[in-house]
């Protein structure tokens, strides 16, 4: 089961890079630009992750109930794919210039 939800998850991760790409450079963001601000975001996260799962794993412990970082992540994996399902879908379609042009409005 988590096979499936890990390959969703990379899946839907991969479409939305591309999407953010394409809608980027359609608003005159550098692909640089683009790399460099996920770079940022990804090293932020490696820092936060372990800092935050460390102390759900502290807190579920004293509380008896270990499992807390995982139920915590299974949370966060949810909640992602709502918003994804609950995306409109014109975000997901049309050129780039066209989703540019409706963002302006």
């Amino acid at each position: 089961a988590s096979l499936l939800t890990n390959w969703v998850g990379r899946t839907q991760g991969v479409a939305l890079s591309a999407r953010m790409t394409q809608v980027g450079g359609a608003m005159g963001i550098g692909q640089g630009a683009l790399a460099g601000d996920r770079q940022n975001l990804h090293a932020v996260l490696k820092v936060l992750g372990p800092t935050i799962y460390g102390n759900l794993f502290a807190l579920g412990c004293r509380i008896g109930w270990p499992s807390l970082p995982f139920l915590f992540a299974a949370a966060m994996s949810l909640t992602a794919e709502g918003v994804i399902l609950l995306t409109p879908g014109p975000v997901w379609s049309g050129t780039p210039s066209e989703c540019v042009e409706r963002n302006a409005e």
